[in-house]
């Protein structure tokens, strides 16, 4: 979560960009396309689409954001908890539709960078991210309590985590180092990748899903992650 109440551009805590509203269970997301990778297999991947699966959490801002240290611009969730509640996990899903071929490995690539609530040493301000290859099924669960569904902690390509202990051999995203929130922060985004193999010919989505952990009574925040639109590559 940020201290500032407004970022560099004037946005209030409370807006949200142009195009996305957590009122709305599932939108459509105006996003340039990544890079293409030196080899890529698939096309870059468009027709990027935002969903919040609890009710129980409150933006203040959501969506695509250029990053001021010139990385690719990326997907950007600063999050409150309104009302505080101890029994209910928050999610948001953002996700693009894949075509995966058996047999194929898929790597994807992308950075993070995030401007933590209590300098990311909050636990109970604590947001887990993840990537992974979802199912139409899974994104629309309506998840409720404080237990994430195994397909979400087990099956994910990549996780990570605002917070700095976790206990669970779980990274942290990496944190500005000037006070700034992420997309206007100088620091350097930290690279990050994962990889998939297909099990057989499908129709997927590549989904970065946050986690926003309740609050149980301390500050009715969320530490605030910058997540990359991803490259992809097959290796051979």
């Amino acid at each position: 979560m940020s201290n500032h109440s407004e970022d560099s551009a004037g946005v209030s805590r409370r807006a949200v960009t142009t195009g996305a509203a957590w009122a709305v269970p599932t939108i459509m997301l105006a996003a340039a396309a990544p890079l293409a990778s030196a080899s890529p297999c698939v096309p870059p991947l468009t027709n990027w689409q935002f969903r919040q699966v609890s009710t129980n959490f409150n933006s203040g801002e959501f969506g695509v954001r250029t990053m001021a240290n010139g990385s690719a611009d990326s997907y950007y969730v600063r999050a409150d908890q309104s009302p505080i509640n101890a029994n209910r996990n928050g999610y948001v899903h953002v996700f693009a539709p894949i075509d995966v071929v058996a047999g194929r490995t898929y790597s994807f690539d992308f950075t993070g960078l995030q401007n933590g609530g209590g300098g990311g040493r909050n636990l109970a301000a604590r947001v887990d991210v993840f990537a992974g290859l979802r199912t139409t099924a899974q994104l629309d669960q309506q998840l409720t309590g404080t237990t994430a569904p195994t397909w979400l902690t087990n099956n994910s390509i990549w996780r990570a985590s605002s917070y700095g202990n976790t206990g669970a051999g779980i990274p942290q995203v990496k944190l500005v180092n000037d006070g700034q929130i992420a997309p206007n922060s100088s620091t350097t985004s930290q690279p990050y990748s994962g990889t998939f193999t297909a099990t057989t010919t499908e129709s997927l989505f590549f989904a970065y899903t946050w986690l926003l952990t309740p609050t149980s009574g301390a500050a009715n925040v969320n530490d605030d992650i910058a997540l990359s639109l991803p490259t992809i590559a097959c290796p051979a």
